[in-house]
């Protein structure tokens, strides 16, 4: 029996959800590893500081993706992973095609950043 791909990520939607959603639409069976930030207000990230480079690694980061014996960190690299190697037609058919997916994937991740920017500072809420 295969195992199942990890996901590990912090408690929130975040990086991980597009990840999400994309494992799910491949039809992959996953297991997600969550770790939890406590101590509002600051937030101590200890739960994924204690694991962090027990995992094997190249690049300790959140999101991960532990496939097998694969392991991988950084958003757009696990998203053309998992493409590649459980629905390759989310790529493109030729180099054209490539091209305009990651053309189209440096869009919205500019898109993405002009929006989700603003959730992540605090300061007057009426800007």
């Amino acid at each position: 029996e295969m195992s199942k791909v990890k996901l590990g990520y912090w408690k929130i939607r975040g990086l991980a959800s597009n990840i999400r959603y994309q494992l799910i639409y491949s039809g992959v069976d996953f297991e997600e590893i969550v770790y939890e930030q406590e101590g509002a207000p600051f937030f101590l990230k200890e739960a994924w500081l204690s694991q962090k480079f027990n995992l094997g690694l190249d690049f300790p980061n959140l999101p991960y993706i532990i496939d097998g014996d694969f392991k991988m960190t950084e958003t757009i690299p696990i998203h053309k992973y998992l493409a590649d190697k459980y629905k390759p037609e989310l790529l493109g058919k030729d180099s054209a095609q490539r091209a305009h997916v990651n053309m189209l994937g440096g869009v919205l991740s500019d898109l993405k950043q002009q929006v989700t920017v603003p959730c992540y500072q605090s300061g007057d809420a009426n800007q």
